[in-house]
């Protein structure tokens, strides 16, 4: 098959000279395209599709040793039929969320140097959220910004990680404290990896969905309501768990699309699940997943919510009845240190320039923010974590007797 001499993506940049009373303004936009493209055939056919979306250009890939004990001979097939003007080189890295810090994005751009990999090139990731993140941060920084593409291996990365711009990594044990927006050219995404993932993944992953579900899809939370009992084992591979997929994905890059790069501001739904969880995963030392603490982090908002009169009980009950259908928790015993829980609150505050903008459901599919953290005392949390931590026991009790 002939190669495309066309790039996947035109980047371009207009930039206005004005001269003015005492100095001069240069005034600059640059124009980047994301494609999000469904690729239920990227395994098919020992990688031909993968191949046809790389092969315009030097390529370094760069993968995790699971995701190369399942696909390593495929992604292999892809490497060997580069050549010529444009190689391919083929990595296996250690990405885990406890190491997941600058060196890791450092390792791969020593890879890329010692390589040469020249300023057209492109660095592709292909694994979970970890390596997405690394891989996207030294795309950013590698020569100041190389091309890079996205292949989500997890269900939390064909979902949330792969699909955004963000990239992050750990710092001075606060969660992605250091990062990048940085778009990838491409994201190819292929439900067929969900086969070989292990279940706490596909766990993982379904947190995200719910998030979406509680606050932005009312149809999709009924769907993963109908379908709770069959999503996990068969690993979203009915028509309802794509169904999910998609309907995730397109809502959360529609939410992303209104404020792309936080430039108009840090009131974001997505950041439901995502106030709290820091705390919980690095005073675990991340042995809590970013799912698990995102699920915890629901269950928490969706209580305060209720305590403040914001969300009626129904619904609160089916939000916690459907977390534990999904087998997602709701209460860790980090949370049971409230008032380092409320000091966490600071640096989140800090983050999102001065303001709480805490986001709590208030209806299945509706929300609402809570912008000062003044509005959120140490009793408040309190009060809540001690509810889930009853509730989750009676829960665990259930389904011991059930």
């Amino acid at each position: 098959m002939a190669q495309s001499s066309t790039p996947l993506v035109h980047w371009a940049s207009s930039t206005r000279y004005v001269e003015a009373p005492g100095g001069i303004v240069l005034e600059s936009n640059l124009r980047r395209r994301h494609e999000v493209k469904f690729a239920p055939t990227l395994l098919s056919d020992d990688g031909e599709p993968l191949y046809n979306a790389l092969a315009n250009a030097p390529t370094m890939i760069f993968t995790t040793p699971s995701v190369d004990r399942h696909y390593g001979a495929m992604l292999r097939q892809v490497v060997r039929r580069f050549g010529g003007e444009n190689p391919c080189g083929y990595h296996v890295l250690e990405c885990r969320e406890q190491s997941k810090d600058i060196q890791q994005s450092l390792k791969i751009c020593e890879i890329a140097l010692e390589a040469n990999l020249r300023r057209g090139g492109t660095i592709v990731a292909v694994g979970g959220g970890v390596c997405l993140d690394v891989a996207g941060l030294a795309s950013a920084i590698y020569r100041r910004g190389v091309r890079h593409i996205n292949v989500p291996t997890t269900l939390i990365g064909l979902i949330d990680a792969g699909i955004g711009i963000k990239n992050g990594v750990n710092f001075k044990h606060k969660k992605s404290a250091l990062g990048s927006f940085y778009p990838p050219e491409l994201t190819l995404l292929d439900p067929e990896f969900l086969k070989t993932l292990p279940e706490p993944h596909v766990k993982d992953g379904l947190s995200e969905a719910l998030k979406m579900a509680i606050v932005n899809d009312r149809a999709l939370f009924e769907l993963m309501e109908t379908n709770a009992g069959t999503l996990l084992p068969t690993r979203l591979g009915t028509q309802a768990g794509h169904e999910v997929i998609s309907r995730s994905v397109k809502g959360m890059l529609a939410a992303l699309s209104e404020n792309l790069y936080e430039l108009d501001g840090y009131c974001r739904m997505v950041d439901f699940g995502h106030t709290f969880s820091p705390f919980i995963e690095s005073a675990t030392s991340y042995h809590v997943t970013h799912g698990q603490a995102v699920a915890i982090d629901m269950a928490i908002s969706a209580t305060l919510a209720s305590q403040f009169g914001l969300l009626d009980e129904d619904d609160l009950e089916r939000i916690l009845r459907l977390m534990h259908a999904l087998d997602l928790p709701i209460f860790h015993e980090s949370t049971l240190r409230t008032e380092e829980l409320h000091q966490s609150l600071k640096g989140i505050v800090a983050h999102r320039n001065g303001a709480l903008n805490l986001v709590v459901p208030n209806g299945i599919g509706a929300y609402e923010f809570i912008h000062a953290a003044s509005d959120v005392l140490i009793r408040d949390i309190k009060a809540a974590v001690n509810y889930l931590e009853d509730r989750s026991a009676a829960l665990r009790d259930c389904r011991l007797v059930c």
